[in-house]
């Protein structure tokens, strides 16, 4: 476990020194949104279930397609859907996808216990931990899924009051460079 964990910051540092340079290069292709999303649901399944959480999807059932890498958007929502996962100690967390416009817009809001506004603008920043200090991580998850959201023109922010959960956005333009 504790070799996984090791490897896992390891490759979280070679992903924000990548981003840092410049150097991350994206493998796009049409990425179907709610097959992603329904395969991330079921990978963490597990980590739901034995807490007593519900997880809900609420997905379109006309496909919402982009123009991504499949893998950097798998570990942006996996990202962001353990994090809920994590901080959630009753109730449960929705996954909904939007079809817009000009962008697709997938929110993960959970019922956890919220996150404070004058704390909102520092969870994007490296190392930064605010709230349940006593859960593992290393702070490097958001500013990593933010960071790839924007290398695909997209938008990443939070909404969160104490006491009422909280809502990571994801908005994604159905093409790059179309934002």
């Amino acid at each position: 476990k504790e070799v996984n964990r090791l490897m896992r910051l390891v490759g979280d540092l070679l992903d924000v020194s990548r981003l840092e340079a410049g150097k991350m290069r994206l493998v796009t292709g049409p990425v179907e949104l709610q097959e992603l999303l329904r395969g991330i649901a079921k990978a963490v399944e597990p980590l739901v279930k034995p807490r007593g959480l519900t997880m809900t999807l609420e997905l379109p059932e006309e496909p919402v397609t982009v123009l991504a890498d499949r893998d950097r958007l798998n570990q942006v929502f996996m990202n962001l859907i353990t994090n809920a996962i994590k901080f959630t100690e009753r109730g449960g967390l929705t996954i909904r996808l939007l079809r817009e416009d000009d962008a697709a817009q997938v929110t993960v809001a959970d019922t956890g216990p919220g996150i404070r506004a004058d704390d909102l603008d520092r969870i994007f920043n490296k190392f930064e931990r605010v709230g349940l200090e006593t859960q593992e991580g290393w702070g490097l998850g958001l500013p990593i899924a933010k960071a790839l959201v924007e290398l695909h023109h997209g938008r990443l922010w939070a909404e969160s009051e104490p006491g009422r959960g909280s809502r990571f956005i994801v908005r994604l333009p159905y093409r790059l460079g179309a934002a």
